[in-house]
């Protein structure tokens, strides 16, 4: 079994690579889920979650927080040197190089801003207060990924996509598509935290 700081990197770079990387994929073609469309950025984002609320239980709210906050500068200094790039005399070789990293811009704030509402203001303290209750992992996460679904797809949405062709019967279809996915996901969830964490959360702190 691993040690306790190689299983808290081993979390934390899971939360960093699926948050990071979610944006790229959300560009593609959609997954089907029940025969509702999916974006697969989606599912990064939820395994995003699902590490960032192991975490939380295993090592403290307070290092779930770090790792948001973390991760927000990270994306933000990406995407400083993608803006960055414009300025560089190939940029403007590449036909809607500009076009293209305007709109990737509008995402990434998107990201941030549904992320911090979603993460710091919602998931966070509701894992918090139902892990002050003695809930069980499970239904932790469960909660935890829909309430995510519930107020970070709406406002990504919104963000990103504001001025879009029937932008409201897409956020309805990838919402409802969310809540089945977080149902799917949730005993894996479980199941891992089990099997890595077996005995329990000794490190858990307020």
């Amino acid at each position: 079994m691993c040690r306790n700081a190689d299983r808290f990197t081993i979390l934390s770079g899971l939360f960093f690579a699926t948050w990071i990387f979610a944006p790229i994929l959300s560009g593609g073609r959609d997954l089907a889920v029940f025969g509702l469309p999916l974006m697969p950025g989606t599912v990064l984002n939820f395994i995003s979650v699902c590490a960032l609320a192991l975490v939380q239980v295993h090592y403290g709210q307070l290092q779930a927080r770090r790792l948001v906050v973390a991760g927000m500068v990270t994306k933000a200094a990406i995407w400083a040197l993608v803006l960055a790039s414009l300025a560089l005399p190939e940029a403007s070789r590449i036909p809607g190089y500009d076009q293209v990293v305007g709109s990737g811009f509008r995402v990434l704030v998107a990201g941030l801003v549904a992320r911090y509402v979603g993460d710091m203001l919602v998931d966070i303290p509701l894992l918090q207060r139902m892990k002050d209750r003695g809930l069980p992992f499970w239904l932790c996460g469960l909660v935890t990924m829909l309430a995510h679904n519930l107020v970070n797809r709406p406002i990504f949405t919104l963000i990103a996509r504001w001025g879009s062709g029937r932008m409201g019967d897409r956020l309805l279809v990838q919402t409802l598509a969310g809540l089945i996915l977080a149902v799917l996901l949730a005993p894996l969830v479980a199941f891992l935290n089990r099997l890595v964490f077996p005995e329990g959360a000794p490190n858990a702190v307020a």
